[in-house]
């Protein structure tokens, strides 16, 4: 299972509206986390994309890859184990 680690003040304070909006919308597409969870992987996800140096459609790539993410760390539903 993934980690999600914690970001730091400058990744918190520099968070745009459109990635504000990107976390509420996962937070309605995953009840079953908490919404500090998202709102870690959202910045954490800003951050990676950031330091590999990838600014093209910023909000829509954070979105796609904290879908995955965090769809890592919800239980599957009707399985066995």
């Amino acid at each position: 299972m993934q980690t999600i680690d914690a970001p730091d003040a400058a990744q918190v304070a520099s968070v745009t509206r459109q990635e504000v909006d990107v976390a509420s919308a996962l937070v309605a597409q995953f009840p079953a986390l908490f919404a500090g969870t998202i709102i870690r992987c959202v910045a954490q996800t800003r951050h990676d994309l950031l330091r590999a140096g990838d600014f093209t459609d910023l909000p829509v790539a954070i979105e796609s890859i904290a879908v995955i993410r965090l769809s890592e760390l919800v239980p599957a539903r009707g399985r066995a184990g």
